[in-house]
């Protein structure tokens, strides 16, 4: 018996340990600090380094964006519209551009049918995400 209550204090320390790495923060969330709408806001939306994808794109930023802008929901493809909807909102995060991200959000918006809580603190969120990319890639 005293093995097993041994054991068990173990598998609680252990237990333990993993909590604590867990709890560990992202980069993301040492930015938003205290501002977890932010943060949620970000999350799922805001590319850590857009660079790469314009790279694996094989297109400019600006050209996804002018991509985004002349699509509409007649388009043959729904799926290839909401990601250039999607890439054209991240790029804006990346690009600072409160104007544009409430346009490609809006938009995003409509066409996956939720509303995004960026559209609820879009200044707010620009203002994390260019505090990220100032901090990690510029």
């Amino acid at each position: 018996m005293r093995f097993l209550r041994k054991k068990e204090k173990e598998e609680d320390k252990t237990e333990e340990a993993l909590e604590e790495e867990v709890k560990e923060e992202t980069d993301l969330e040492i930015i938003c600090g205290e501002d977890k709408e932010a943060y949620e806001a970000l999350g799922g939306i805001m590319l850590m380094d857009p660079r790469k994808l314009e790279r694996m794109l094989g297109v400019s930023m600006e050209e996804i964006i002018r991509q985004a802008k002349k699509r509409t929901q007649d388009e043959k493809d729904p799926l290839k519209v909401r990601a250039l909807y999607k890439q054209a909102l991240q790029f804006a995060l990346y690009k600072g551009d409160v104007d544009a991200v409430e346009k490609f959000a809006k938009k995003y918006s409509e066409l996956i049918g939720e509303k995004l809580k960026i559209l609820e603190i879009p200044e707010r969120a620009v203002q994390k995400s260019q505090e990220y990319y100032e901090k990690y890639l510029k």
